[in-house]
């Protein structure tokens, strides 16, 4: 093609056209600079280190803070391998993950790895990089930016190492600790809930806490969570009473405090529960062993009484101890002027006794009143210097002082009347003996006389002629004479007590071996009637359903 010569209007054109070029290139160079300026800026104020690095880790570039986060000039690093820069217990993991990026040609992020800092310390970088590439698409490096975590990393560690502590301490301490939300929901139970209430913590996380309330303390546990959910703050030692899986009670102590989150807005409460029934229970009875004591106090018949050690004061007294000396409580105790025991010379040295000895037992000693009566009064007193005072009883045996003396006297009356009957018994043995002396002398002058003035007479008033009927008499007479001076009569007739005088003269009769009609005869009367004398006997002698020979029996009953 030929070339045709250019007109001055086309070249003008072609000019204006390059000075248009020309101007959008300034301008275009213009905002590159402002973007350079801008991005030297930001490497140059940014936190973390940014750098380039070759093929073979390489640096090709590094940002000017290196200085902060390495210690290393910028001069210092530029041509050196990054590698040179890693912990020894990192590297060999740090070039596998290099060599296994750089065939992956793909970006990574929060990788992390050890670096040494100038003056030898360890420093934890978490690290973003990507590849870039030539002209080509061909990988020729990486870029990407450093942060120094090492302050993150060692307040991660302390936090979960604190973790461990708290998870250790809950796992082991002998409380139950818990965490509800503001429905009163478990969110969290530590293992000791199955000491505590039976379950596993499984089993309670999810549990609203009025579930393991009794049903006497439901309503007013309630009530104080809601008042503590209105009004967050801690709680100490709020008591209630728990169930337990087997349906046990427990008393429980527990203590909270308000969790807040981030944005501090109230979303429960975590704390403690200890099981205090053991405790509860010892301080019931440990109350009522006091109640009883105060009783005792105040309403035994002694005196009761506690003083100090160092100062002989008194620092209680019961009613019946002011009552003893004569004055009230409030006067002993409110006033103490009024009454002291340096006032009493006994009290004093009682006082100074036990200081002595450190305890006393029934020591008797005499005292005088406020109304300045002599009293007698016995004491049982016992130091406790632990506590500083010393504690005893007092009772005031006045009346039974005076009962005692009395009933000596008595007792020596009693001793003169007692000898004086001694002597009287004496003298009254004696005469029993001289009755019996003279009733022995008695039966035998009776049986002297009867052998001698009337035995003569029946031997000769049997030989005389006499019908049987008075034959018999003689035979009576002679019988009776001989039972009234036998020395055993008196047994005889003293077992017939019961018989009427005439059941006693045909008991005597039928003993001599007389029937019912030999009896008549004797007596005038008729069989029959003597037939019904001698049932009536029969049944005095119990022997009305026997067959004993009534004779054989009333002979027997003489010779016993």
């Amino acid at each position: 093609m030929i070339n045709r010569r250019r007109t001055y209007k086309e070249l003008e054109q072609d000019i204006r056209d390059l000075n248009k070029k020309l101007l959008r290139c300034g301008r275009t160079e213009k905002q590159l600079r402002e973007i350079v300026k801008k991005y030297h800026s930001l490497i140059e104020t940014a936190s973390d280190l940014i750098w380039e690095v070759d093929l073979n880790g390489v640096y090709t570039f590094v940002s000017p803070n290196v200085k902060i986060v390495l210690g290393y000039d910028v001069d210092e690093m530029i041509g050196v391998s990054f590698f040179n820069f890693v912990a020894p217990s990192d590297i060999e993991r740090t070039k596998t993950f290099f060599v296994e990026k750089s065939g992956q040609m793909e970006s990574f992020t929060s990788w992390r790895f050890i670096q040494i800092h100038k003056n030898g310390r360890e420093v934890i970088m978490e690290v973003n990089g990507t590849p870039f590439f030539n002209a080509e698409g061909k990988l020729i490096g990486w870029c990407g930016f450093d942060k120094d975590i090492t302050a993150k990393v060692e307040a991660e560690e302390a936090l979960r190492a604190s973790e461990n502590k708290f998870r250790s301490l809950v796992d082991t301490t002998s409380d139950w600790v818990w965490e509800v939300d503001i429905n009163g929901l478990y969110t969290y139970a530590s293992p000791k809930a199955k000491e505590l209430l039976g379950f596993d913590s499984h089993e309670i996380v999810g549990e609203k806490l009025f579930k393991f309330i009794t049903d006497e303390e439901l309503k007013t546990t309630r009530s104080f969570f809601k008042r503590m959910c209105a009004d967050p703050k801690p709680f100490p030692n709020y008591i209630v009473t728990q169930i337990r899986k087997d349906r046990h009670r427990v008393i429980t102590e527990i203590s909270g405090a308000p969790v807040f989150d981030n944005s501090g807005t109230f979303c429960g409460f975590c704390g403690c529960s200890k099981d205090i029934t053991v405790r509860t229970l010892a301080e019931n009875e440990l109350r009522e062993s006091e109640e009883r004591y105060r009783n005792l106090f105040e309403n035994t018949e002694a005196g009761v009484f506690r003083a100090t050690i160092d100062v002989p004061e008194f620092i209680a007294v019961n009613k019946k101890f002011a009552e003893i000396f004569g004055y009230s409580t409030d006067e002993i105790l409110i006033r103490p002027s009024e009454f002291k025991i340096t006032d009493s010379k006994e009290l004093n040295d009682l006082y100074w006794l036990v200081r002595e000895k450190g305890s006393i037992e029934n020591y008797e000693h005499e005292t005088v009143t406020k109304g300045g009566e002599k009293i007698t009064c016995i004491a049982s007193v016992k130091m406790f210097p632990q506590h500083n005072y010393v504690e005893g009883i007092i009772v005031d045996i006045t009346k039974r002082k005076k009962a005692e003396m009395a009933l000596k006297a008595r007792e020596a009356e009693l001793d003169i009347k007692n000898q004086s009957l001694e002597e009287m018994n004496t003298a009254l043995r004696v005469l029993l003996n001289k009755r019996d002396e003279d009733k022995t002398e008695l039966e035998e002058k009776v049986i002297l006389n009867i052998q001698k003035l009337i035995t003569p007479f029946l031997d000769k008033l049997k030989l005389s002629k006499l019908d049987s009927k008075q034959a018999s008499f003689v035979n009576i007479l002679e019988s009776n004479l001989k039972d009234i001076s036998s020395p055993f009569s008196h047994r005889f007739s003293s077992k017939h007590l019961r018989l009427t005088p005439a059941e006693l003269q045909i008991s005597n009769l039928i003993k001599l071996g007389k029937d019912s009609k030999e009896i008549a005869e004797l007596l005038n009367l008729s069989v029959a009637t003597i037939e019904t004398h001698r049932r009536n006997i029969r049944n005095k002698f119990g022997l009305k359903r026997t067959k004993q020979n009534l004779r054989t029996y009333l002979s027997d009953l003489l010779n016993e």
